[in-house]
């Protein structure tokens, strides 16, 4: 008897967020997800960094890292008011741990500035 095992690699899906804005984090495919979910987060810039478990079984478990700003919309993690340090990789777990992973790698930049057209500025 011979067995052939398959392991395919995870792929991370990226995503920029904003600073100030806020950002949404789909768990997989939001609307197939099982739920409840399970979401870890881990910054690699910072060494010897480990996973936070931030979410447990869809309620938020560890939010001193961000300061109340985490929320969770069924499978989807919600970040508010994004900071420089929100970028990392968000992971998160199908079926309260037991079901497939999905990863998105979060990249913060500046916040998008708008410019009206024709605008002038007075001073004095």
């Amino acid at each position: 008897m011979c067995y052939v095992f398959v392991f395919s690699e995870l792929h991370y899906l990226p995503q920029t967020a904003y600073i100030n804005e806020t950002t949404y984090l789909l768990c997989g495919y939001a609307e197939t997800a099982i739920t409840p979910v399970d979401w870890f987060y881990y910054n690699p810039a910072q060494y010897n960094s480990d996973e936070i478990f931030i979410i447990d079984g869809g309620y938020v478990v560890l939010d001193t890292v961000f300061n109340n700003r985490l929320n969770i919309s069924g499978s989807t993690l919600i970040i508010n008011d994004v900071k420089p340090d929100d970028t990392g990789l968000y992971l998160c777990h199908e079926n309260a741990g037991f079901g497939e992973e999905h990863g998105v790698n979060i990249t913060v930049k500046g916040k998008l500035i708008e410019r009206k057209v024709g605008a002038t500025s007075r001073t004095g």
